[in-house]
């Protein structure tokens, strides 16, 4: 490459532009044949939908959802998705106890929320430095919860 070269293209790099919408994959136990996504509920206690903690405005949620960053959440993740988002998914398909699983974990948004909304997760992630991150996260996390549930509310009338 010469010098001409690099200097032509400063300022512009590989890729395709950011995307404004990314799909997200839901997957439940597959059900048995001759059964319904209604006895896999029954069985399993999954594949429902929340609607009644997971209101927007007042409305069922849409399949098309608008979560941006919290202005503290720092992004340490090129495909880093908002806390706020995972915390709706999990919160709209799981129960308190219920097993979350990321199997590319990044910077552990995923287990971040699970582990807030009292949810088991497992998590996979090949680079060592963003699984170092994640479990960082999670640790910081696990003292910010306790402490939450930690807090006595001073009654108002005695």
């Amino acid at each position: 490459m010469t010098p001409d070269s690099v200097q032509l293209m400063e300022g512009w790099r590989l890729g395709n532009l950011a995307p404004i919408w990314e799909p997200i994959a839901w997957f439940t136990k597959p059900y048995q044949i001759g059964g319904t996504i209604a006895d896999n509920i029954l069985d399993y206690q999954v594949g429902a939908m929340n609607l009644k903690d997971c209101q927007i405005d007042g409305s069922n949620p849409t399949n098309l959802l608008e979560f941006g960053f919290r202005r503290e959440e720092r992004r340490m993740h090129e495909a880093q998705k908002p806390l706020d988002l995972f915390e709706f998914l999990i919160k709209l398909t799981t129960r308190a106890g219920q097993i979350v699983l990321d199997p590319f974990m990044g910077s552990g948004t995923t287990a971040v929320a699970a582990q807030s909304l009292d949810r088991h997760y497992i998590g996979f992630e090949i680079s060592k430095d963003f699984c170092a991150l994640a479990n960082e996260r999670l640790h910081v996390n696990v003292k910010v919860t306790e402490k939450q549930r930690n807090i006595e509310q001073s009654l108002l009338f005695q």
